[in-house]
């Protein structure tokens, strides 16, 4: 998944980048939505596959029976959802880099990453020991996300 999103971030970065110096704001907004698109894509694509597949895929690795098998195959399709939100999190990071917004894109790397990760590491659990470190990253993808969107749309 991060290979993914890193390539489609890293795809329209320079396109992003070359246009917003251009003052082609139509082809920035143009780059910026398909990435977004593409990104949103990908991120399905992979939170339906683990949801579905979480069986499949842990049983690649340990037997599905096991104890561990057993934690990660019911573990697994709430990690999931931390797809979607983390592509679009790149896409977004990837965006306001190109457009030289280097401090917000640090912000929100270290928002989905470390600020928001490590209290919900420690909080989730606690409020449920059966799926709460499993929630945790996507809570924090899901919690970046809603800040993303929060201060583009407040700062129009």
């Amino acid at each position: 998944m991060f290979m993914m999103s890193n390539a489609v971030a890293q795809s329209a970065q320079p396109i992003i980048s070359y246009n917003f110096g251009n003052h082609a704001a139509e082809r920035v907004t143009t780059a910026f939505r398909l990435s977004l698109r593409v990104a949103l894509l990908c991120g399905t694509i992979v939170t339906v596959s683990i949801f579905f597949l979480s069986g499949g895929i842990v049983g690649l690795f340990i037997p599905v029976d096991s104890e561990a098998g057993l934690l990660a195959v019911h573990g697994l399709p709430i990690f999931s959802f931390c797809a979607i939100f983390f592509a679009l999190n790149i896409a977004y990071i990837g965006y306001y880099q190109s457009m030289g917004k280097a401090a917000r894109a640090m912000t929100y790397t270290l928002l989905r990453g470390v600020i928001l990760l490590i209290p919900l590491f420690f909080l989730l659990p606690s409020l449920s020991p059966e799926w709460g470190m499993w929630a945790a990253i996507p809570a924090s993808e899901l919690g970046t996300f809603l800040i993303i969107l929060t201060c583009k749309f407040m700062t129009r």
